[in-house]
């Protein structure tokens, strides 16, 4: 459970504690689960302590999903690409989620907003 990681000493031992649960369901070893992980975190570590050393200076559009996660109700409904774009920001949102946005109707969705904006926009 989410208190038996939390009592774990250190942060290797927590993720090798996820890691074996979560080998019981995927099957792809915990070394392998554990190297993802680790990757996934030091990319996590980097966007945070990433500045930019210049605005972006040409329009921007960004397609945003529908259903956001909790992470991005901090971090806006532009998820922060504002504080770095010199122009207006367009945001365009595309129903679904992270998972689901790129799938049945919805990839459609996105296709026709991205031929709008490249197609008709002056």
């Amino acid at each position: 459970t989410l208190a038996d990681l939390a009592n774990l000493p250190s942060y290797d031992a927590r993720l090798l504690c996820a890691a074996e649960i979560l080998d019981k369901t995927v099957n792809v070893g915990t070394d392998n689960i554990i190297s993802m992980a680790k990757k996934f975190h030091n990319k996590l570590l980097l966007a945070e302590k990433y500045v930019p050393s210049s605005k972006i200076q040409c329009e921007t559009i960004l397609f945003r999903v529908e259903t956001s996660s909790e992470y991005s109700e901090t971090i806006g409904n532009d998820y922060g690409l504002s504080t770095i774009c010199q122009s207006p920001l367009q945001v365009i949102v595309i129903p679904g989620d992270h998972r689901t946005f790129l799938q049945g109707d919805n990839v459609k969705i996105l296709a026709d907003q991205i031929i709008t904006v490249t197609c008709y926009s002056s």
